[in-house]
């Protein structure tokens, strides 16, 4: 037969024309039913349209084994093809978008001609149908009949259900990386050279995820091998995609603020590379309450005011923040942040020409105060080099098992909360300190214990250090109210004034021959003249922190929408920030961060990851389909996401 009957697609652009030219070259007069082609036989290969699907009517179909191709199929089967040549069929979607990989290639390559089982269950046409390869090619050709009616071009298809599945697979990723970087946990591990696999937390936990979560195991079964993304570099990658999110929500959050207006806060600090970190965060009014975020954590190379002038200038520049609405400064009191010459905070009001009020961090200053307090009485710098004494023997192996107090806690020169702990351990453990060091003797001490066990004993029964540790109790109770609200991001310079005040009065007050009595009363109860034997009790002190501390403000901005004016002006005052403890607190999230195992990661990494740890209530809440969008965005992806 020298043509062959051809039944092609409705919506093709060219069967008008190709039917005039074979109807001009037909060697026969048989009558070609409506919408059909003639397509001639050439050098004995079938002629295949690569864009129409090719259904051939005959009259006939060659005979093999008693067994032929049926036309009827083609109403059962929509996607089937037959080529009259080679005497096989194929799927039409598969052999335009099927590839040699797939294990159902005689409907794709090679043409399947087993007409025996081809109607049989779970064989032939039926089992090719319901595969998945199928199942894809389908999809993609569905995909691609939208995009041709819609004139809209595009190189690779791919059905929603399977890009669905692969963002479901990425987001899973997501999650376990925003998971570990909340809880300041490493991602990464050692290699195992024998198994050639990484052995850290994230891949632990990505295959655990793969046996709890069915959905994401049968998602990873469509991950292609080069698109895992499991990698350290595509960790990095994603952890930097987190990042500018999660700065992108505090400047939208100021952009929403009550008031323009913001007040800057900056400190440093080194980390275990002795790389200087410069964290700048910044303070605003949102729906009535201070808010304190972190912006970024620099990497200063240079210490000079200049340099930390421009750094910082250039932050709120790549972020769109406004300069002209920075209402305050609030730094430490070195010489490079304070100085009225060529200080930050005097450089910056140059640089944008107008007056930023400068505020020294009142937390700075409390310190140095307390400091400066302790360095000019010698019995109370000796009572805290005791208290440092004490905590290094009762933390010693042997003498440790011998005392049945508190554990005792180590003096920190930067923060004074230490102290009155101490001081409270030490007041309400005594009788068991006592007489635990009683029990240094005998053959299970060496010489040096013993004697410094005794010379212990006799300090802390002196009436000096006794006197020293009640005082001290009773001082820094009074301070420790000021030194935890001046810490609270909420405080402002509204609320830090009048608790600064609060104190000094207090402490004024206590200056009189009653308040000494008291603590001289209580400082021999502590050791009666008769030192005998006393049942071990834990003693019971009268507290009294909030004596002269102000009560909490009360809501005071009901009426936000009748005395706007007067709203703003006071949610502008409350921006003005009384401390940069901020920043310090930034500072050990950092050194979590950057524990000893975790030394060779990159400043870029390490900024990263603090500033997720710091603001993991924003962490937490980052929209996964945004964040998808952006990592989509930042590089051509192999797996294709939308």
């Amino acid at each position: 037969m020298d043509s062959w009957v051809i039944k092609t697609t409705k919506n093709s652009s060219q069967n008008t024309t190709e039917n005039n030219k074979m109807s001009e070259s037909t060697s026969n007069n048989n009558k070609t039913p409506e919408n059909t082609s003639i397509i001639n036989k050439t050098n004995n290969q079938p002629i295949f349209q690569t864009h129409q699907k090719n259904q051939i009517i005959l009259p006939s179909y060659p005979n093999v084994g008693g067994r032929s191709f049926r036309s009827q199929w083609f109403k059962l089967f929509d996607w089937l093809e037959y080529c009259p040549e080679k005497n096989v069929a194929f799927c039409y979607p598969c052999r335009i978008f099927g590839n040699n990989e797939t294990k159902e290639i005689a409907f794709s390559v090679t043409g399947y001609s087993n007409w025996k089982k081809a109607l049989e269950n779970n064989k032939g046409f039926y089992k090719h149908q319901s595969s998945s390869s199928h199942r894809i090619c389908i999809t993609k050709l569905v995909d691609k009949q939208k995009r041709v009616e819609t004139t809209t071009e595009i190189s690779t298809l791919l059905n929603e259900n399977v890009l669905e599945k692969h963002r479901y697979y990425v987001k899973s990723i997501f999650e376990i990386i925003i998971f570990l970087v909340v809880n300041e946990l490493p991602l990464r591990g050692d290699f195992d050279l024998e198994m050639h696999e990484d052995k850290g937390l994230f891949q632990s936990l990505f295959r655990y995820t793969l046996k709890k979560d069915t959905k994401l195991a049968e998602c990873a079964k469509l991950i292609p091998q080069n698109a895992t993304y499991l990698s350290p570099f595509i960790q990095n990658e994603t952890i930097n995609v987190m990042h500018n999110a999660v700065q992108n929500s505090v400047v939208e959050d100021l952009k929403n603020a009550d008031v323009p207006w913001y007040t800057i806060m900056e400190d440093g600090t080194k980390d275990n590379n002795n790389r200087e970190n410069i964290a700048i965060a910044i303070r605003y009014v949102k729906n009535g309450k201070p808010i304190e975020s972190l912006l970024a954590i620099k990497n200063a190379t240079n210490l000079n005011a200049a340099y930390f002038v421009q750094m910082t200038l250039d932050l709120l520049k790549s972020l769109n923040i406004n300069t002209d609405y920075m209402l305050s400064q609030c730094y430490d009191g070195a010489s490079v942040m304070s100085g009225t010459k060529g200080g930050v905070q005097s450089l910056m009001q140059k640089k944008l020409n107008r007056t930023i009020p400068y505020v020294h961090c009142y937390n700075h200053q409390l310190h140095l105060v307390i400091v400066k307090a302790v360095s000019e009485v010698t019995e109370i710098g000796h009572f805290f080099d005791q208290c440092r004494l004490i905590h290094k023997v009762f933390n010693t192996f042997k003498i440790n098992t011998l005392y049945e107090g508190n554990n005792t806690v180590r003096l920190l020169e930067q923060r004074w909360s230490s102290h009155l702990k101490i001081c409270e351990i030490i007041y309400n453990n005594y009788d068991d300190m006592i007489n635990c060091l009683k029990k240094v003797h005998g053959k299970s001490f060496d010489g040096n214990e013993v004697a410094q066990c005794a010379g212990l004993s006799l300090t802390m029964k002196k009436k000096t250090f006794r006197f020293a540790l009640c005082l001290m109790l009773k001082c820094l109770r009074y301070i420790k109210p000021a030194d935890k609200i001046l810490q609270s991001r909420e405080t402002g310079l509204t609320l830090a004034i009048p608790i600064i005040h609060s104190v000094i009065n207090s402490l004024k007050q206590s200056r009189n021959e009653e308040v000494f009595n008291a603590i001289l009363k209580d400082c021999e109860n502590l050791l009666p003249e008769t030192e005998t034997e006393s049942p071990k009790r834990k003693r019971k002190t009268t507290i009294k922190l909030n004596e002269y501390i102000l009560s909490e403000s009360s809501e005071l901005y009901q009426q936000r929408k009748a005395f706007k004016a007067t709203y703003e002006m006071i949610a502008a005052v409350e921006v003005f920030g009384c401390s940069s403890a901020v920043c310090e607190s930034t500072f050990s999230c950092l050194n979590r961060v950057d524990n000893p195992q975790r030394q060779s990661m990159s400043h870029n990494r390490l900024s990263n990851l603090t500033l997720l740890a710091f603001e993991s209530k924003r962490t937490e809440n980052l929209n996964m389909d945004l964040l998808l969008t952006n990592f989509n965005k930042q590089n051509n992806r192999k797996l294709k996401l939308y």
